[in-house]
C-alpha cells in the first residue's frame, strides 16, 4: 500500500514551487495557499488551500510542520506532526 521513494527527487522537474520557505525561516499562523509551496523551514500552523485549488505542499528534508496539511497533493521529506489530507496523493521520500 505505501512505497518509499528513496530514489526519487522531492520535487519533480515537472512541479513548480511560486513559494519556497527557507531552512532559516520560521512561520507560526495558519497558511492558506492558492500556489505550490516548498517548506525548507519550520511552519507551526495548519496549512490549507484555496478550494477547488490543486496546491502541492512539498515539505523539504529540512522542512517541519507542527499541524494539519490540506492540499491536493503532499510531499513529505521532513517531518509532519499532525494529519495529512491530500485530495491526490501523499508521497513519503
Amino acid at each position: 500500500m505505501f512505497e518509499k521513494l528513496r530514489d526519487k527527487p522531492l520535487a519533480s522537474s515537472q512541479e513548480r514551487f511560486e513559494t519556497l520557505i527557507g531552512r532559516t525561516t520560521q512561520i507560526y499562523g495558519r497558511l492558506v495557499l492558492v500556489d505550490s509551496v516548498r517548506i525548507d523551514g519550520k511552519v507551526v500552523g495548519n496549512i490549507e488551500t484555496a478550494k477547488e485549488s490543486k496546491v502541492t505542499v512539498a515539505i523539504g528534508a529540512s522542512g517541519e510542520v507542527s499541524g494539519d496539511v490540506t492540499a491536493h497533493r503532499v510531499m513529505v521529506a521532513g517531518k509532519v506532526e499532525g494529519n495529512i489530507y491530500a485530495s491526490e496523493r501523499v508521497e513519503f521520500h
